[in-house]
C-alpha cells in the first residue's frame, strides 16, 4: 500500500508538468500559479531559474499571439465556439419542448439545429487541426530556442517527480500527466484521439 494515496506536492508537480508542455504548444495556463510553485521549487532544487522559466512562457505567448492565434484566428474560434454552444442548446431546448408537445415540426426543427451544431464542431475542429501543424511546423529560432529550454526543465521535473513517488512508495497512476510532447522516464497509459489531443503518462519508476 502506498504510504500517501493523495500527496499534494505530486499532484502539483504532475499539474505543472502539463501545464509547461501544454503552453509550449499555445494552451492557456495559469501562469500565476506556475510563478508562485516555480519560486517554491527554486528555493529548494539549484537547476530551477524561476524569473527565467516564467520569462520564457511569456515569450511563447508573444510568439503564439503574433504568429499563430492572430486576431483573424481568434475571432474565427471564438464565433465557431458560440455558434456550436448556441445551435447545441437550442437543439436540447426544442427536444425538451417536444416531450410535452407533440407537434411534428419540432422534430425537423432538432435536427436541423443539431445538424448544424455538429458541422460548426466538426468546422471547429478542421480550424484546430490547422493551428496545430501550423505550430509544429513553427520555424521560429526563438520558440524553439524556449521550446527546448520549457521541455528541459520538464525533464528534470518528470525525472525529479519519479525520484519523489519511488521515495515515498506511491501509485504513480494517482499522478496522471497529460502532454503533448514526448519525453523520457515515461509509460503512456491512454494515447491520443479523434477528439482528445494529448496522451496521458505516468512516471516510471526506477528499480
Amino acid at each position: 500500500m502506498p504510504k500517501n494515496p493523495s500527496d499534494m506536492d505530486l499532484h502539483n508537480m504532475a499539474w505543472t508538468i502539463s501545464s509547461l508542455d501544454m503552453a509550449i504548444y499555445g494552451n492557456p495556463i495559469r501562469l500565476d500559479y506556475i510563478e508562485k510553485i516555480m519560486n517554491n521549487y527554486e528555493k529548494k532544487y539549484s537547476e530551477i531559474n524561476q524569473p527565467r522559466i516564467i520569462a520564457s512562457l511569456k515569450n511563447i505567448e508573444r510568439i503564439m499571439l503574433d504568429r499563430i492565434y492572430t486576431p483573424v484566428i481568434r475571432k474565427r474560434l471564438k464565433i465557431l465556439n458560440y455558434g456550436t454552444r448556441t445551435f447545441l442548446i437550442s437543439a436540447i431546448i426544442v427536444a425538451f419542448i417536444s416531450l410535452f408537445y407533440r407537434m411534428s415540426w419540432l422534430l425537423y426543427v432538432f435536427y436541423s439545429l443539431f445538424i448544424l451544431a455538429v458541422l460548426l464542431l466538426l468546422l471547429n475542429y478542421i480550424v484546430l487541426k490547422g493551428i496545430d501543424r501550423k505550430i509544429e511546423n513553427l520555424n521560429d529560432e526563438d520558440y524553439l530556442k524556449e521550446k527546448e529550454f520549457i521541455k528541459s526543465i520538464n525533464q528534470y521535473l518528470i525525472d525529479l517527480m519519479a525520484k519523489k513517488v519511488k521515495e515515498k512508495n506511491a501509485n504513480p497512476r494517482d499522478y496522471r500527466i497529460p502532454l503533448k510532447s514526448e519525453y523520457k522516464n515515461l509509460e503512456i497509459v491512454s494515447r491520443s484521439t479523434f477528439f482528445r489531443k494529448y496522451y496521458t503518462a505516468i512516471v516510471k519508476i526506477q528499480p
